[in-house]
């Protein structure tokens, strides 16, 4: 598993950033690889760089549309990146073909783990949107309550609906905590 930290200067990450993030759970060969098979690699990532930069610019862009038409009520709800995920892996599949990474490529369970990474990324992207935003208006009661479920995710539940009234009420919990963090697991892309 990779972990990776990405700073910011208080907005979103450009999506030249998060393709670049995602890219490394695409391909990476091994130092010890033939050397032609690097040079394979390097061209792939370049192309796939411009692919990952334009698909997470329109999910980035597809959030920020929303937002501009919603206002703060779509940090209540699901993050559906299922527009965008299927285009995507698509797009490298077809990359892929005619090099030396095509047959793995096109094997199904790549296609799966592919899919359930751009899901993460792309949800991962267009969760920082609402971030930014609920940042900008810290003092609506749903920015709160993106910031509560952030910091605590599913600890706010078991909550009395007394202290979650402040919140907007156990309904409203519920839906910012699936939104933020059960459709980060997995929407059936």
């Amino acid at each position: 598993m990779e972990m990776t930290i990405m700073l910011t200067d208080g907005g979103p990450h450009p999506p030249e950033k998060m393709a670049a993030n995602t890219l490394s759970g695409v391909i990476d060969l091994v130092a010890t690889s033939p050397d032609a098979l690097l040079r394979e690699e390097r061209e792939f990532k370049a192309k796939a760089t411009v692919v990952l930069t334009r698909h997470h610019g329109l999910a980035q862009n597809h959030e920020r549309t929303g937002i501009a038409t919603e206002g703060t009520d779509r940090l209540a709800t699901n993050i559906d990146t299922s527009a965008h995920v299927p285009d995507a892996v698509d797009d490298l599949i077809a990359l892929a073909k005619g090099t030396s990474f095509a047959a793995h490529f096109a094997k199904p369970e790549t296609r799966a783990y592919l899919e359930q990474l751009l899901h993460e990324h792309f949800h991962r992207s267009m969760w920082e949107e609402r971030s930014w935003h609920a940042d900008t208006n810290s003092d609506h009661p749903l920015s709160k309550l993106f910031r509560a479920v952030d910091t605590h995710g599913h600890a706010l539940l078991p909550l009395s609906d007394e202290d979650l009234d402040e919140h907007g009420g156990r309904e409203v919990v519920s839906r910012m905590i699936v939104a933020n963090h059960i459709s980060a697991v997995r929407q059936g892309v």
